[in-house]
């Protein structure tokens, strides 16, 4: 996604998408700099809703909690990789090299079943 502008993100983003969404916490733990140890954790998600110009987007977390937030952000990725299945198409969203792999990936699979 690092190569598509944020225009072009703001266009893709679609209700229904899967996205996980990167969150610091400051544990109770100190380094040995004696600052709290910061660490990040992913939270998968729903988009329920793009505004205007795809500007915003509100997400239904698993866990239940809502967020409004602004689209693009450097801590949201569109991506359902062990994050349930999106709704609707995301390839705008996946990197040109799997996009190039996937006629194969999809005939491997095939011929396993």
């Amino acid at each position: 996604v690092a190569a598509m502008s944020p225009a072009t993100q703001r266009r893709k983003i679609k209700i229904g998408m899967r996205v996980k969404v990167c969150f610091e916490f400051k544990s109770n733990k100190r380094g040995q700099d004696g600052k709290n140890i910061r660490y990040y954790r992913w939270c998968g998600g729903g988009v329920t809703r793009v505004g205007p110009e795809g500007k915003q987007i509100r997400i239904l977390y698993d866990d239940g909690t809502e967020e409004n937030t602004v689209f693009p952000d450097n801590e949201i990725v569109v991506d359902d990789n062990e994050n349930g299945n999106h709704q609707v198409p995301a390839d705008a969203f996946l990197p040109y090299t799997l996009l190039a792999k996937q006629p194969a990936i999809l005939m491997a699979i095939n011929e396993a079943n």
